[in-house]
């Protein structure tokens, strides 16, 4: 990697954001796996740049003992906590699918509901309808 000392920095710390932003990502649930695989790719990535970049022998190297300390620290937790964190997941999809296979549904199906628990229901909330009096306007 060749980077002057003072883009060192910028550099490791945007690949390391930019890790932490992929496995913190919400917008959708399904994909969850494939973020926290990628997450786990980019700290991987920054903790070997920065490893190799702090190593690396140069003429004008100002970078100080601690550089990238405590982002590397966290790098290295993700790097241990980010496989679990797959495993699991892969437990979860697999009991949901066995449990919905046991059902008799398709993947991502809603079970169906009772019909007599359904109008129960339905019946409940008409039965529910109290009204609110209102001020009048001039009040």
């Amino acid at each position: 990697t060749n980077l002057d000392s003072d883009l060192v920095l910028p550099y490791l710390r945007a690949n390391f954001y930019a890790a932490r932003l992929r496995g913190l990502c919400f917008l959708d649930t399904d994909d969850e796996a494939a973020r926290a695989a990628e997450s786990l790719d980019r700290f991987t990535t920054t903790a070997n740049d920065a490893r190799a970049l702090v190593k690396e022998p140069r003429k004008n190297n100002n970078l100080p003992a601690d550089f990238f300390h405590e982002e590397l620290a966290i790098c290295d937790d993700m790097i241990d906590l980010l496989p679990k964190k797959l495993r699991n997941l892969a437990d979860e999809k697999a009991k949901a699918s066995l449990a919905s296979n046991k059902r008799g549904e398709s993947p991502g199906q809603l079970p169906l509901e009772d019909d007599e628990h359904t109008k129960e229901s339905h019946q409940d909330q008409d039965d529910d309808t109290s009204t609110v009096a209102l001020p009048a306007a001039g009040a």
